[in-house]
């Protein structure tokens, strides 16, 4: 896409500049609030903004460039309309509006019910909710994001209880959870704190794939 947009870009004179309004981040994964400005190079105060959202996910310091990439890339792709594969004979806007409307009711229904594994796993479809993330207003965009936090907070404090060698902590925080729940954190944990709730969770021992 920058291949084919780049000299156009360059032979009218059009500057394409992001600006981050928020971030986030959750574990190895980034996520960014942008604001696309296009900016006529000869006359700056000639602009369009363009908000979009974008996430990024890199296991050490990459996460932010490649959440504000992305959402450079999204914004360029619909402000020019440019061709994604699909066949326009194909009448597809319909399906594709109706499998967002879906998952868009679907992470509502989530977040009545504070369901927030559904939520972390429908945030790990990045193409998908993406889209569905702009058809929040801000208020669901805030406790979403609350929601997807429980995930992190209880690894980061099982994560400390290991550190510190809390069996009692451990198990009072695992106990906290339920099977989905279990299955979700776990995926998030390093090995040495797996380890140490097999040895202090007796009961409950986790596995990769299933709780025992």
């Amino acid at each position: 896409m920058s291949a084919v947009l780049h000299p156009l870009l360059v032979k009218h004179g059009i500057a394409v500049i992001p600006r981050v309004s928020s971030w986030g981040q959750d574990g190895n994964r980034t996520s960014a609030d942008v604001v696309i400005d296009f900016v006529n190079a000869d006359k700056p105060e000639d602009k369009v903004e363009v908000p979009c959202f974008g996430f990024g996910i890199d296991p050490q310091d990459k996460g932010p460039g490649k959440a504000v990439s992305y959402a450079t890339k999204y914004a360029m792709l619909k402000v020019f309309v440019l061709e994604t594969g699909d066949d326009p004979e194909r009448d597809m806007i319909d399906h594709v509006g109706d499998e967002i409307e879906l998952a868009v009711k679907y992470a509502l229904e989530a977040v009545e019910k504070g369901d927030w594994v559904t939520i972390c796993e429908m945030d790990g479809e990045h193409e998908i909710w993406m889209k569905v993330w702009s058809e929040l207003t801000n208020p669901k965009k805030k406790v979403i994001k609350e929601m997807i936090a429980k995930r992190t907070d209880y690894r980061d404090l099982l994560i400390t209880s290991t550190l510190g060698e809390d069996p009692t902590g451990v198990k009072q925080l695992w106990d906290e959870l339920d099977k989905r729940e279990k299955e979700s954190v776990w995926a998030c944990l390093n090995d040495e704190t797996k380890e140490f709730i097999k040895s202090a969770v007796v009961p409950t021992i986790m596995t990769d794939k299933e709780t025992v």
